[in-house]
């Protein structure tokens, strides 16, 4: 059963490596996605699509600065002593609806901040102060 599952497995790592030299890789161009779409993990394109969504295209570069601030970009960061997870440092004791799994999503991280942003309660996050102050 061991020989079996071994030929199994050599045998699947030579056709894949067979198939990556006969098959091209494929090129997809931008343009071939619906207006919207975005690659996953592509921060600027989700902030792009979520400031159109909630009528906030003006504060695009604000909600970057802050979400470099928070996270430095890093959809795993973890900050306040394992209390705020994800691109948007999402604080859970302060918002129980929201479950880790999706405060580490970067799409729902993203969207959580354009919407905070849109109804005006961008002071949720430390760093958007840190900025004010500066400007």
């Amino acid at each position: 059963m061991k020989k079996i599952l071994l030929l199994l497995a050599i045998s699947f790592a030579i056709a894949f490596i067979i198939s990556s030299f006969i098959f091209p890789k494929l090129v997809v161009a931008q343009d071939q996605f619906p207006e919207g779409f975005c690659f996953e993990g592509d921060v600027k394109c989700l902030v792009e699509r979520y400031t159109r969504v909630y009528g906030v295209l003006e504060q695009k570069r604000d909600i970057l600065a802050v979400m470099k601030c928070e996270s430095g970009f890093n959809a795993l960061a973890v900050g306040d002593k394992n209390t705020s997870f994800g691109l948007s440092q999402i604080h859970l004791p302060a918002h129980p609806e929201v479950t880790k799994g999706q405060a580490f999503d970067p799409s729902f991280a993203v969207e959580f901040m354009v919407k905070g942003f849109a109804e005006h309660k961008q002071s949720m996050w430390t760093c958007y102060s840190k900025l004010q102050s500066k400007q």
